[in-house]
Formats: C-alpha cells, structure tokens, sequence
C-alpha cells in the first residue's frame, strides 16, 4: 500500500523502503576553510517568491519576545532595566513593548512603538545598536511598508523591519552581523485590562560560506546561525528531560551546515535538516558522500576544520523506499539517508533513532509522513563491518488518549470534559508530525463512541494535530 492510505487511519499499513551506499573511509590530512560572511537581502517572510535564490539561506529558527499589556512581566522588566539604562523622554504609544536580545554574551534592549497600534501595528522601533545602555543615541527604526494582500484581520497587524546590521563581539573578535525583526500584534478596545498583545521575532539575516577541498574535489559549505543568538558553531543536542503525553524526543536547537546547496532545487520542506539532502545538524561529525568527517567551527563562524573520523563503521538499513533520518548516541547527531534496503554506511557504536522523513518517490506532489521516536526507542549497536537494522515506519497505528478536564462555562458552573487525543504512531512508537498525501494533509479522522451492544453515544472528528 502507499502513502494514500494515510487518509483512512484504521487499519493503517504502510510499505516503504530507505537506504545509502557504504563508502570506504579516507584518511586525508585535515583540510580548513576560511568562510565569508554573507548578509541577505530583506524580503518580507509574509510573501512567497519563487525566485528567491536566497531561500535555502532563510530557513532559520527565530529568538521570540511576547508581551500582554496590563500583566506584569517580572523576569522581562528587571532585565530590561539591567540592559537599559536610558530611555526616550517620551513614546508615541501608551503600550510600548520592550524588550532584551542576547547574542552571545551581549545584551541589547528594544523597544517597539507605535502612532496607532490597532491601524498600524508596532511600526517604529528603538534598537540600542551600540550596545551602550542607551535607546537615545541611535536613530528609531522604520517598518518596512505591509504587503499590499496580506490581511490579518481586524485590528491585527505584522510589520517588518529591513535588515539591521550591528556589531556583536564573537569571543573576543569583532564582527558584523545581521539580523531580520518582525512584529505581529493584536489590538482589542473591549479588553481594558490587557488591550494590546505582542509577539516579535528575530531571526538571523547572515551566513558564513566558502570552499573546501575533499580529496581534490571542492565542496561548498555554509553555515547557518540556525537559532538566531549571533553564534555559529552551536552544536545540536538531544533534549532528555522535556516530555509530553506521547513522550517523543526534542532536539535543543543548534547550527545548520549545508553541504554543496542546490539552490535549483525548489522542493522546500521545512527549515530542519530532513527533506533537503544537503542539510545537515552541526553536531560532532559530518557526513558528505557517506564518509564521516570531524567537524570544528570557529564561534564567529569564519573558519571551518573537517578532518577524516578515525572511526570504524558497519552499516544500518531499513526497509522503506526512500527516507533521511536522524540518529544519536556517544558521537552526536548524524543525518543519514537511505533507499530500498541498500547499507547506509554509519561509524561504530550505539545508535537510537530521534527522527526521520519517509517519502514516496516517485509521487508527483510531496507524499511523505515525518515522525519523531521517543526515548523509549531501542539502542541499535553497529559493529565493525557489519550490518544492523534501524527499525522505523509503518505499520502505522491510532493511539487515542482521554483525559479527565473541568470547563467553567458561565462562571459558575462547572462541567466535567472528557478531551480525546490522536497520535499516529509506528512500528517502534514513534509519533508522526507531519503527513502528506500529493501535498495535501489527509481529511480529518473521525471517531465514534459507542456501547459494547453498538449503540452510538457520540460521533465527531478530531480538530487538531
């Protein structure tokens, strides 16, 4: 069966089949690139082009700022008034939202105002860009003009702010750095308690690129300041401690490398490293033509070491079609990619499964389902020389969880709720984050309640997830 069958979760059996060729190991000299820094044109996030050939180089996390007007925000205030130490006489808004960017080390306070937060959003913006104390000294900001079909309903808006470059310190070295500001606010008269709330993004508008030679062949390489904190040598990490009902596993986010992008290749699905064959998560090694390099990058991003990993490897398969995934254990993170159950060449050692991406190739539209395993994934032990098995995919089950909640309807009175839940889990518990089906997700499933004799107490579907 294909991926078609998603639409219908009862009963669901998927076959897929994934795999890699193993590549024997080099043991060239370490080789070190010098990387440029590169800034990127502003283009409103809010308006798809496909012209773009900047868009592989956009696909970052953002630091978030939220502010509700009337709550006081503890925490938020107290380091505002660390950062900051002085401020306009005066704004245009009675509901300034403040705030404090951290790169690296550094600090840097804002402060979004506005002539009319319900008409035009927070459209001027006080950037403390000498990172002096002091909002006085440097000239406000202007919001780009909004896109002129963009509607956000009403008295809400998202402006953006062109390209701000500044000067941070990267362990002691100087660099410019760029950066892209937006703000989506939502303004209601009726609340007079807390009428304004905000949500502002920031996200990196710079990137380092170059040149590397790998026995004799050039690779290009870029590397993404993928969280946004003016850093470019942040390793990703497995979060053991955050969970939820479904006990999936999250990764802390880190930098991105890119090896050899192909920016011919529109297909953009998603800002991860699955989906697209030349990102990859910063970690300890990196895997170029399924050879394994160590990897060091310079905090400020400007240089860039791969020397040959002394590591042993056997191999991993898997049988699904097509698919990447993402693996960790004692030597990091690693992106692995695979097709019908040929060796993926992988270094020696302990492996568990945190992510990956299965697609049906030959479909014209994406088809796809990504999942991400919980801790409770079994341990895959890759011998020298040998071949193990990576369990993941189908058959994909429903797991349906009720919980127990009260709803105060009126004020007074309360109702016991019962809430259900859906997660699509495979063959080893992993639960599934996304689906598609010729780039469309299937129809929402339904569920009924019955009796044991069949009678039908409730009928409905499920409206999230």
């Amino acid at each position: 069966m294909g991926l078609k069958s998603f639409a219908s979760l009862p009963g669901l059996v998927l076959s897929f089949a994934l795999a890699f060729s193993t590549m024997p190991a080099s043991y060239a000299p370490a080789e070190t690139a010098s990387l440029k820094m590169q800034h990127l044109p502003f283009q409103s996030s809010s308006v798809y082009r496909q012209d773009d050939p900047d868009f592989l180089y956009r696909m970052v996390y953002s630091q978030y700022f939220r502010y509700q007007a009337g709550q006081i925000q503890v925490k938020e205030i107290a380091e505002f008034e660390e950062t900051v130490k002085k401020e306009p006489a005066a704004y245009l808004s009675k509901y300034p939202f403040r705030g404090v960017v951290k790169f690296g080390s550094q600090r840097f306070g804002f402060v979004f105002d506005s002539r009319d937060v319900a008409s035009n959003g927070y459209d001027k913006l006080y950037f403390d860009l000498n990172g002096n104390g002091d909002l006085t000294d440097d000239k406000a900001l202007e919001a780009a003009p909004p896109p002129s079909n963009v509607n956000y309903g009403q008295n809400s808006a998202r402006r953006e702010y062109p390209r701000i470059l500044l000067t941070i310190d990267g362990d002691g070295e100087k660099i410019e750095y760029g950066f892209f500001f937006s703000i989506y606010s939502r303004y209601n008269e009726q609340n007079q308690q807390s009428p304004v709330y905000g949500s502002a993004s920031l996200r990196s508008a710079s990137y380092r690129t170059g040149e590397i030679p790998i026995d004799g062949k050039k690779h290009r390489i870029v590397i993404l300041d993928f969280n946004s904190n003016g850093r470019f040598n942040d390793e990703f990490s497995v979060n053991l401690g955050q969970k939820d009902s479904n006990n999936p596993l999250y990764p802390s986010s880190g930098d991105m490398v890119l090896v050899d992008p192909d920016t011919r290749n529109r297909s953009v699905w998603g800002s991860g490293a699955l989906g697209r064959s030349e990102r990859q998560n910063l970690s300890k090694l990196l895997n170029i033509d399924g050879r394994f390099f160590n990897i060091e990058v310079s905090p400020t991003g400007d240089t860039v070491t791969l020397t040959p990993s002394p590591l042993a490897t056997g191999s991993v398969n898997n049988p699904n079609s097509q698919y990447d995934a993402i693996v960790y254990g004692d030597h990091g993170l690693l992106k692995i990619s695979g097709v019908l159950r040929q060796p993926v060449a992988l270094p020696v050692g302990n492996w568990k499964l945190l992510q990956y991406r299965i697609t049906e190739a030959t479909a014209k539209k994406p088809t796809y389902v990504s999942a991400s395993a919980t801790q409770d994934y079994p341990t895959v032990q890759v011998e020298k020389g040998k071949n193990a098995i990576l369990p993941f995919g189908p058959p994909y089950k429903p797991l349906v969880r009720t919980s127990l909640a009260w709803f105060n309807s009126s004020g007074a009175t309360v109702q016991r709720l019962f809430r259900l839940s859906l997660a699509l889990t495979g063959s080893q518990g992993e639960i599934c984050t996304d689906l598609r089906v010729a780039g469309k997700r299937p129809e929402k499933p339904t569920f009924v309640i019955a009796t044991n004799k069949g009678k039908i107490i409730e009928r409905g579907s499920f409206e999230y997830g």
